[in-house]
């Protein structure tokens, strides 16, 4: 009896052309099933993906003359992730960039080649040893040119300040380091400074994109999305900062995880592990956490003069001309960063947090040719202006800068005693922004900012051998007052007003301008400040 004839369906022809053409599956480190076609072996691209779609209705048409109905679709990506997922290799993906056994891979993103940045130099080859992931936004990158100087991406960008030229130039070439965390980029200005502009072409260099700034995510899913897909995570027009988006964009900045819910139908979550290059831009200087504040990198651009301003379009042409030499330049400071870190790790720089940051910008200071000991200046600058602002977001802070005036070296306490002195010096207004309710969050408060606290002299510990429990806060050499000849002056008599580094407190300026004025002067100021400050 003959042997019963087995028909084949469209997809199981469609599989079988997969699998012998030398299509290459795979699963990646999510355990999640991709395809490698054989003209980039480059790109890992999703199974499940409206691009695979596309591509297995071409194959359909090209093999059997007919168009292909969606459900032989389905059983053709079905079949493909499960064979994919029960005997595929596991591979790493990356997004952009790779950095694997010394060598830095950048994707140039159209899927011909890559840039292989090495200790001796970079090239530009048609292989490399692993995959690259892509999303549609992304577009290719220029090819780089020698002869360039990273300095000159400063022409582009409205940087008045030495200092702040320095860490935004030396920024750039660590953002091509994924396995470390990496600053995040805090641009401000006034309207008029060209911050979008220059957020936008600072990501051109590293990950260009048809949407290079990101509107600010409203929900922990679209984070996660567009974390996932993009290697430069930079909002653009940001006005504030609420919780949520701190901790995500601290997380990204060191490679914590991020969640979102596969489908809504179901229970499984999608875990990211991601380290990003994180950026911001906005009016005024918003962010106000003092984590995050200890991951910024705080850039201020001034207002471009009517004779400095030029349109757009000349900006970005002349950008473009020299985007191939910058791109050679950026390289190459890489590349140098990959031969000299080691020995400048073994000059033993007293180390900030970002430590590894902090070691690989100094490296990249002293290749691009403004030297170490200018980056360590300007550094420690930024630090300084992170302090001010994490002091200023803390109402908590700027009540103890001005409770601490009024002590010798020590104060012992409990947290009912303290909160009681800093409500009296608060003028008895507990509306203040962030202001605790009641002493048991006095302690709290502290503790966010308590290194920030020890930046500028004050150390604050608590001893819970004791009842009722007692803080301790101790003034250390760094506790100092404005210089007298930076000190600002009173609407009356033109008479100076002292003010503690960071102080904004109504309590501190009646104590000091009630020495130098009249008390009827003196009661005056401080009505029309404590208006000013409600």
């Amino acid at each position: 009896m003959p042997k019963p004839v087995i028909r084949r369906s469209s997809a199981d022809k469609i599989v079988e052309m997969v699998l012998r053409d030398g299509y290459e599956l795979y699963v990646d480190e999510k355990n999640d099933p991709f395809i490698v076609w054989p003209g980039s072996p480059m790109v890992a691209r999703a199974i499940k993906s409206k691009l695979m779609r596309g591509y297995i209705s071409q194959l359909h048409w090209e093999a059997l003359q007919k168009s292909v109905q969606a459900h032989t679709v389905d059983a053709v990506i079905t079949t493909l992730e499960g064979i994919a997922s029960t005997s595929g290799e596991k591979k790493e993906v990356f997004n952009r960039v790779a950095y694997v056994d010394g060598v830095i891979y950048y994707d140039v993103g159209d899927d011909k080649r890559v840039i292989e940045i090495t200790k001796d130099g970079w090239t530009i080859k048609t292989t490399c040893p692993v995959l690259f992931r892509r999303y549609q936004h992304q577009v290719a990158q220029d090819l780089p040119e020698e002869g360039g100087d990273l300095k000159n991406i400063c022409n582009y960008l409205n940087v008045s300040s030495d200092a702040h030229k320095i860490l935004l130039t030396t920024y750039l070439p660590v953002a091509l380091f994924p396995d470390i965390a990496r600053q995040l980029l805090l641009m401000h200005g006034p309207q008029g400074s060209g911050k979008s502009t220059a957020l936008g072409l600072i990501r051109s260099l590293i990950d260009p994109s048809v949407i290079p700034l990101l509107t600010p995510p409203t929900n922990n899913l679209d984070i996660s999305r567009d974390a996932n897909h993009n290697y430069c995570f930079y909002l653009d027009n940001v006005s504030g900062i609420d919780q949520k988006l701190s901790d995500a964009m601290c997380r990204l900045v060191t490679g914590s995880s991020l969640t979102k819910r596969e489908l809504y139908s179901d229970d499984e979550d999608v875990i990211y592990k991601l380290k990003r290059a994180v950026g911001l831009n906005g009016v005024a200087q918003f962010a106000n956490n003092p984590d995050l504040l200890d991951r910024c990198l705080i850039v201020q651009l001034e207002r471009i003069s009517e004779q400095s301003r030029r349109l757009d379009n000349d900006l970005q042409e002349q950008f473009n001309h020299e985007k191939p030499k910058l791109l050679g330049a950026l390289y190459s400071a890489v590349s140098g960063i990959l031969a000299s870190l080691n020995e400048i790790n073994k000059l033993s720089l007293p180390l900030p947090r970002m430590a590894d940051y902090y070691l690989h910008a100094a490296t990249a200071a002293h290749v691009i040719g403004y030297g170490i000991e200018n980056f360590v200046g300007a550094y420690g600058q930024n630090v300084n202006e992170q302090n001010q602002e994490s002091i200023n977001a803390s109402t908590v802070g700027i009540l103890l800068l001005d409770f601490m005036t009024l002590q010798e070296e020590k104060w012992e306490g409990s947290s009912a005693t303290l909160y009681t002195a800093l409500n009296e010096l608060a003028d008895g207004n507990n509306s203040l922004s962030k202001y605790p309710r009641s002493p048991a969050w006095i302690w709290r408060k502290i503790q966010e900012i308590k290194p920030t606290l020890e930046s500028i002299g004050i150390l604050a510990d608590k001893d819970d051998s004791v009842r009722p429990r007692r803080i301790i806060l101790t003034k250390t050499e760094k506790f100092k007052p404005v210089p007298s000849d930076q000190l600002p002056h009173s609407p009356f008599d033109n008479q100076p007003v002292v003010i503690v580094p960071g102080n904004t407190s109504i309590a501190n300026t009646t104590r000091v301008v009630k020495q130098a004025l009249s008390s009827e002067e003196a009661d005056a100021l401080m009505e029309q400040a404590k208006r000013l400050r409600r």
